[in-house]
């Protein structure tokens, strides 16, 4: 009987039994250059006002995974000049608090309730409302 077992977005192993033996076989990935390949080559392909969601969505899985803080930041910031919405606003203030910057992410929360109760069909913010009011709580009282 075998099985995997994920650590993290990277990494794992393999638990291989028979009887009372055990072996486990670790493993690593390489994601992260894919990934930004990816990412840099959806971006060279994708019209203009598309990109705001490559950017917003590059940030949220460097965020997501704790790599490259200051790239999320970037893309974070270059997602919110091309558009404003609640969801990429949200993004950028999870990459300010990401950087220690605990004012700079309550502000970008702030423009993330803005436009998310200034748009009835802004779905992100009706389903975020919670984790993004728990986000600003934890962040307030750093």
């Amino acid at each position: 009987v075998y099985s995997i077992h994920d650590q993290a977005v990277d990494k794992g192993y393999i638990k291989l039994a028979w009887g009372k033996a055990r072996i486990y076989l670790r493993f690593r990935v390489d994601v992260l250059e894919p990934a930004l390949a990816n990412i840099d080559q959806c971006l060279e392909t994708a019209k203009e006002e598309e990109k705001w969601i490559i950017y917003a969505q590059g940030a949220s899985f460097l965020l997501d995974n704790h790599w490259q803080i200051r790239q999320a930041m970037e893309w974070a910031d270059k997602s919110t000049r091309l558009y404003d919405h609640s969801w990429n606003w949200y993004i950028k203030a999870r990459a300010q608090a990401a950087s220690g910057d605990y004012t700079g992410a309550m502000e970008s929360i702030e423009r993330c309730r803005e436009l998310g109760n200034s748009n009835q069909a802004d779905r992100f913010y009706t389903n975020s409302k919670e984790e993004v009011e728990a986000s600003y709580r934890e962040w307030a009282s750093r």
